[in-house]
């Protein structure tokens, strides 16, 4: 799978997350990801893993594909990413050992990327610029109910990650790199009380996800090769004005200024591969996430959600966000389910994310990028 994934993830991936979807789960994603007080499926650890303890006995294994249009401005002349698909796996199960302990596992994936056809800017002496980093999470999670409402989980993220850069030959004095590869490790702690039937809190804090110096690429990447992915936090209500209807509204913080390859400013005054060398320059970011379900019969369910943010790309550091120009700050959802006969379901979730554009500033005047999104996300459950 991971050969596969590095294959064909040639472009950007998220929006006002960054290197993150609007939540993991086909049903998650349909509310847009407004699920950290609601468990809903076995892709719970890639969210609030908490919420696996309320998710019974079950299999999720979902696919969705994301259609990106991304086109940069650089000195008056246009540089646009080719298109093409960009698949996202994600795969849960969940099983109860008794009425206090869930034990289970999520998958999923994040990352960015870019891939220009030709030397980006024009720069003579480059070749093809193109970029690349997948991360691949494999999240073993327990969880601990308390009272029967309430539920304290743990879990171990173990990642594997490719990372890829072409094309700045010119302005890195060396040669392209290849494809590097590096396992990493972080954890999440959950949280989450069923107060009462209707009204429900969650909250949850992941750590850095740590990986191993990208050797290949240590004169490039700060710090020696440092791409580590951020901690991130965040806290939800959920509440169920009736048995066919659930609302639900989240806050997350990204902290991407606590990495180097991700969050060091462009910084011509260091060289890069150095502790302050230039990284992809992307901002802490506040997310806010709302959704709603309603039931709609025995059968059918529907949804739709939205989140809102800042960009994580600032407009004084877009000189080199040419490698990931992740400058969405809001999109918007659907989704639907369908109850098949044996204890299993079908959902569909679609995310938009409308086009933003940053008009460079300072030293990063004349890189204007900008970039819309489209998602599609199908997914299969079962219960047992």
């Amino acid at each position: 799978m991971l050969v596969g994934l590095s294959g064909s993830v040639p472009s950007l991936c998220a929006a006002a997350t960054g290197i993150y979807l609007t939540g993991y789960g086909t049903q998650e994603q349909g509310m847009g990801g407004a699920t950290i007080a609601v468990g809903q499926s076995a892709m719970a650890a890639a969210n609030n893993p908490a919420g696996m303890a309320f998710v019974g006995e079950r299999l999720d294994t979902g696919l969705g594909v994301l259609l990106p249009n991304s086109t940069t401005e650089a000195n008056g002349r246009d540089f646009s990413i080719k298109q093409s698909p960009v698949p996202f796996v994600e795969f849960g199960y969940s099983h109860v050992v008794n009425d206090a302990i869930n034990v289970g596992i999520s998958s999923w994936a994040s990352g960015g990327g870019t891939k220009y056809g030709s030397p980006f800017g024009g720069i003579p002496g480059n070749s093809a610029t193109e970029s690349q980093g997948v991360f691949v999470h494999f999240a073993p999670t327990v969880t601990y109910r308390i009272a029967e409402r309430h539920a304290l989980a743990f879990s171990f993220v173990g990642s594997v990650a490719t990372f890829r850069l072409d094309g700045i030959e010119a302005q890195s004095g060396q040669a392209n790199r290849g494809r590097d590869w590096e396992p990493g490790y972080g954890v999440k702690l959950g949280w989450l009380s069923q107060v009462t039937d209707q009204i429900s809190f969650g909250a949850f804090y992941a750590s850095k996800v740590r990986y191993s110096k990208f050797g290949k690429y240590s004169g490039i990447l700060p710090n020696g090769g440092d791409l580590d992915e951020p901690e991130h936090w965040g806290v939800g209500v959920a509440f169920r004005p009736t048995e066919r209807t659930l609302l639900a509204f989240d806050y997350l913080r990204y902290n991407y200024s606590n990495t180097k390859g991700f969050g060091n400013r462009l910084n011509f005054s260091e060289p890069l591969g150095s502790a302050d060398g230039s990284g992809f320059g992307l901002r802490d970011v506040n997310v806010f996430r709302l959704g709603g379900a309603y039931k709609l019969n025995d059968r059918w369910a529907a949804r739709a959600g939205a989140e809102f943010g800042q960009s994580p790309i600032s407009s004084d550091n877009t000189a080199f966000t040419f490698l990931m120009p992740v400058t969405p700050d809001k999109t918007f959802t659907l989704g639907i389910s369908y109850q098949l006969k044996n204890n299993s379901d079908i959902s569909f979730a679609y995310a938009y994310s409308p086009t933003k554009r940053i008009q460079g500033t300072g030293a990063s005047t004349g890189v204007n990028p900008e970039t819309r999104l489209h998602y599609f996300a199908m997914s299969y459950s079962a219960r047992f």
